[in-house]
């Protein structure tokens, strides 16, 4: 059969996309290489991996402070690329390629496997964004990061804009200017393929018969990352990133807790997760719980260890606090709060925090969303048990529509699966405390409380992620005991793990919920995103100018400063630039008894907030 002009464009870009993976994986791991030499990791994938999440962290951590001073912009990007360039070469290119025999034929079978599963996330990742927070905040974060340093106060103009993921640093290096594909297409798919290598290589030592514990645990890991491939692959969202942060850093988490790290080697080791968790959390807080008991373990399981001296335990969290400050000095800039949207640990006065009121408002208007979508305002949400009912019929139903997105699928394969999985393992108790019951211990608890946090406080499956998962995965290679003996017993746990995932698969496919905001073109999705969208200016009590969309709460398009929900107390810092950010201040005279809004407006609908602004007394102009 002939391939057409649309199918052979479509092949050519994903060709490109593979391309532009290999290279940023290179790159990202040139820079994290040292450390990876530092640790000691086995050569191979396991040093690669190493390398590359090690390089993602140190990215976002030099991008934290440059962006202090100076836009995420092209200068960046060449700096990056040119670190990790001189840590391939300083590295790669004189030290690991010494002795190289080339990969067993097994690892050339993987290998093959691995390509066409990445032609097949190539695919996913140039369809057309099905986000709709994307339009209304993402993609304009990403152009804030990209034009501006870091804008005190950016959470008066756009609530969620400025609630301090560090993940759109990292995104912003892969915008690269002349290229076919925004970094939507290119980061979520990248490190997915980064964990999926980590992961295959541990189940062909398992299919050898020559795994560990952990092994086994990452080879069930891959039906969660299986799930994953249908989703969130060509979207600027962040819940993709942490989905993948918190398996990686289960897997490292039980790696220690199962024993299996040399004595000489574990504070430096456990140093390294606690500051990739704190990378993962800045990324999105709702990995936060789960990844905080989990470095509580490991800090147990550390302090319990012997012939280690007190002064080298001690440093293990210092580069992780390092991070951890720098964060949270970010989020004082962005929105006043070190941890927002939680609103503890505001201290001193700070002209442009986000008043405390609307950031309460905001986190109780998101808890009624998540338990009812048809909520306008927090105080529909019910403080007892009758919202249970209505939501659950909403979770296992099979109608799309604006308020009621199908999540029976992400329900049933990240929550409900894992959990029936880990209750049929249990059943063998006796034998999954051999070795491992401190482990098993830590990840229960860890799992258990985020489970129940989310239930909650934002029972969405998507905010659940992969965290179900870390339980059953710990439970079966308990079970299994590391490397099967038996060859049908090791390719068994192989292809069972790929039928869960195949089945995970299934069950997003049996109703696919495609949600296209921006149809995608003719053969792929990867065209330029910015168009010419109809907004109106409108200028606040307070004499700040604004665009703000006129459909659809759509930014993205829409010339800087853009909100759908202005207050009309909004204010510039200097009128003469957007640079020293924004603050809601009121009018001489007024005070907040006054607010003409009535109500914390983030959240206010649009089309309230677009007929005040069609006013009299709002000085406006159309687009």
């Amino acid at each position: 059969m002939a391939i057409g002009s649309e199918e052979g464009v479509m092949l050519l870009s994903m060709a490109a996309l593979l391309l532009q993976w290999a290279l940023g994986y290179a790159l990202v791991a040139g820079v994290g290489l040292p450390v990876a030499r530092r640790l000691a990791w086995r050569g191979g994938v396991e040093l690669c991996s190493a390398a590359f999440w090690s390089g993602f962290a140190l990215l976002i951590a030099a991008l934290s402070v440059w962006h202090l001073w100076l836009p995420v912009n092209g200068w960046a990007i060449a700096l990056a690329a040119a670190w990790g360039g001189f840590g391939l070469w300083r590295d790669a290119l004189k030290r690991s390629w010494r002795g190289w025999r080339g990969p067993s034929p097994g690892a050339w079978a993987l290998g093959a496997l691995l390509l066409l599963y990445l032609l097949f996330l190539a695919n996913r990742a140039l369809s057309g964004i099905v986000t709709p927070d994307a339009f209304d905040y993402q993609l304009p974060l990403l152009r804030w990061t990209q034009d501006y340093a870091i804008i005190p106060g950016l959470s008066n103009l756009n609530l969620r804009a400025g609630l301090n993921h560090s993940y759109y640093l990292f995104l912003a290096l892969f915008d690269l200017p002349g290229s076919p594909f925004g970094a939507h297409n290119i980061v979520p798919g990248l490190m997915m393929g980064a964990l999926m290598l980590q992961l295959s290589a541990a189940a062909l030592r398992v299919w050898r018969r020559v795994g560990r514990r952990s092994d086994v645990m990452a080879t069930l890991l891959l039906a969660p990352m299986l799930f994953q491939s249908l989703y969130f692959l060509s979207s600027p969202s962040n819940d993709a990133p942490v989905f993948f942060l918190a398996l990686l850093l289960a897997l490292h988490s039980a790696r220690v807790l199962l024993g299996e790290i040399p004595r000489q080697l574990l504070s430096m080791q456990i140093g390294w997760i606690l500051a990739l968790a704190v990378t993962a959390i800045s990324c999105k807080m709702t990995v936060a719980l789960f990844l905080g008991l989990l470095s509580v373990a490991l800090l147990l399981r550390l302090a319990r260890a012997q012939r280690i001296p007190l002064a080298r335990k001690a440093w293990v969290v210092v580069p992780a606090g390092l991070l951890a400050a720098l964060w949270m000095g970010r989020g004082m800039i962005l929105n006043g709060y070190p941890l927002a949207p939680l609103t503890v640990g505001a201290v001193g006065e700070i002209s442009w925090r986000v008043p405390h009121d609307y950031m309460t408002f905001a986190m109780a208007w998101h808890k009624a969303w998540t338990r009812n979508p048809h909520v306008s305002s927090p105080d529909q949400d019910v403080q007892d048990w009758s919202w249970l009912k209505p939501w659950w019929k909403r979770l296992i139903s099979a109608s799309a529509s604006r308020y009621n997105f199908p999540n029976y699928h992400d329900f049933s394969a990240l929550i409900l699966l894992p959990l029936l999985l880990a209750a049929a393992l249990a059943l063998r108790w006796r034998r999954l405390w051999r070795g491992c019951r401190f482990a098993a211990w830590a990840l229960l608890f860890a799992s258990g409380a985020a489970l129940a946090h989310w239930f909650l406080n934002g029972p969405l499956p998507r905010y659940m992620g992969a965290m179900a998962w870390a339980l059953p995965a710990l439970l079966t290679a308990a079970l299994v005991g590391g490397a099967p003996r038996s060859r049908l017993r090791a390719r068994g746990v192989v292809l069972a793990a790929l039928a869960l995932g195949v089945a995970c698969m299934g069950m997003k496919l049996s109703h696919p919920t495609v949600w296209p905001l921006v149809p995608p073109p003719p053969g792929f999705g990867a065209e330029p995103l910015v168009r010419d969208k109809p907004y109106m200016t409108v200028r606040t009590d307070q004499g700040a100018v604004v665009n703000m969309p006129r459909y659809n709460q759509v930014c993205e398009g829409v010339p800087h400063p853009c909100s759908a929900t202005i207050h009309p107390w909004l204010a510039q810092r200097d009128p003469n630039t957007l640079q020293a950010g924004f603050v809601l201040r009121p009018p001489a005279g007024l005070t907040w008894a006054d607010d003409p809004i009535g109500r914390p407006y983030f959240y206010k609908s649009f089309e309230s907030l677009l007929q005040i602004w069609s006013s009299e007394n709002a000085e406006s102009r159309r687009h």
